[in-house]
């Protein structure tokens, strides 16, 4: 059996799937996020706007690695029509766009935030996944303008599209930024006309464009802006996106989810602007490329990277190790006063028990030694 047949006959599934939960997905405005980095905030980001415009919301977000299934997408969307929800807002990933996990649903809006990966191959499968989904024709595209996958989305069909971005040619433009220990502000400006300052509790670059994609998805709906700066405020947090943790050490611990090469760009030069001595950044190799190992490495004052499958010797301030607990280890007995330490990648942020992180454990741990 060829891909095409398989493709068609889970499609089909997904259909009847969906026929059997009433077609919910037609019955209320749903708006995907997707992309490789920042989904899950920009979709924080977007529910508290429209809750604070006193719109109904719903919102799924799978947890990290956790496909969604169709029936879950479903039941979701059944539970939305029920409670007249007007927007049901999906954090929807490769995976469930193979398998037309949204069924039979009309897509008001997608929103994309970025297609990055170490590894060309899969960014490419993710940029095919997504023009898949957008063969569905939603109503609405917003789109990344920074993001090189910008330019092969621009025969994208759907009613209205429009940019974000750092770019001059950004529809919705970032003209300032300012980075604070306690959050974020910037100066946006709208269609060359409509100018709008905002703050956000979240930190760094990526926190940025993310409350940018979303504050574009609410202009390009059709909805008010007019208090987008309290909706942006209404999200005081978002666990292991710049997540500072709270220890008794004389320095700060940062944990950021960080998969692949741009994440980690911009978590280290996020920390390298706030940073009021020394950085230490502790990473898992395999989620990164060589290149951008030593490109870190070059820029922080300690770099410890996991490196389980292919040990490589240490160089200049990148030290190897093969465990994520001699790299925690490692780097909170080399910190000082003063200094940064950063914990990215998916190894640290993955929740042990009683709902929190490696990182907070193994933390706990080593001040008990």
């Amino acid at each position: 059996m060829n891909r095409t047949m398989k493709d068609s006959i889970k499609k089909r599934q997904a259909q009847l799937i969906s026929r059997r939960y009433g077609n919910p997905g037609q019955s209320v405005k749903v708006v995907a996020v997707v992309g490789t980095n920042g989904k899950t905030t920009t979709a924080h980001y977007l529910n508290e706007m429209l809750l604070n415009n006193d719109q109904s919301t719903a919102l799924l977000v799978p947890e990290e690695g956790v496909t969604l299934g169709v029936r879950r997408v479903q039941q979701f969307l059944r539970e939305a029509k029920r409670n007249n929800v007007k927007y049901a807002i999906i954090v929807i990933g490769c995976d469930d766009i193979r398998a037309h996990s949204l069924g039979s649903a009309s897509l008001e809006t997608v929103v994309m935030t970025n297609f990055s990966d170490t590894r060309h191959e899969m960014a490419s499968e993710q940029l095919d996944c997504l023009k898949r989904l957008l063969e569905r024709t939603p109503r609405y595209m917003v789109l990344n303008h920074d993001d090189e996958s910008c330019d092969e989305l621009s025969d994208v069909q759907a009613s209205s599209k429009m940019s974000y971005g750092v770019h001059e040619d950004a529809e919705a433009h970032i003209e300032d930024v300012t980075l604070y220990k306690k959050g974020s502000e910037l100066k946006l400006v709208i269609d060359h006309q409509t100018k709008l300052r905002l703050a956000t509790y979240l930190v760094g670059t990526a926190n940025v464009l993310n409350l940018t994609a979303a504050v574009t998805a609410l202009y390009i709906m059709g909805e008010s802006i007019a208090d987008v700066d309290e909706g942006a405020a209404r999200l005081e947090s978002c666990p292991t996106n710049y997540e500072y943790i709270t220890t008794a050490l004389p320095y700060r611990v940062v944990l950021d989810a960080a998969p692949n090469d741009t994440a980690l760009q911009q978590v280290v030069a996020t920390t390298l602007a706030l940073a009021p001595r020394r950085t230490i950044v502790a990473v898992q190799a395999d989620s990164l490329s060589e290149a951008c190992i030593e490109e870190v490495g070059e820029k922080v004052d300690r770099l410890i990277v996991i490196d389980i499958n292919d040990f490589k010797p240490n160089r200049g301030t990148v030290e190897r190790v093969v465990s994520p607990d001699a790299a925690v280890k490692l780097a909170l007995r080399a910190a000082r006063q003063d200094d940064v330490v950063v914990f990215a990648g998916p190894i640290y942020t993955h929740l042990q028990k009683d709902g929190r992180s490696y990182v907070h454990n193994a933390i706990d741990a080593f001040l008990q030694d």
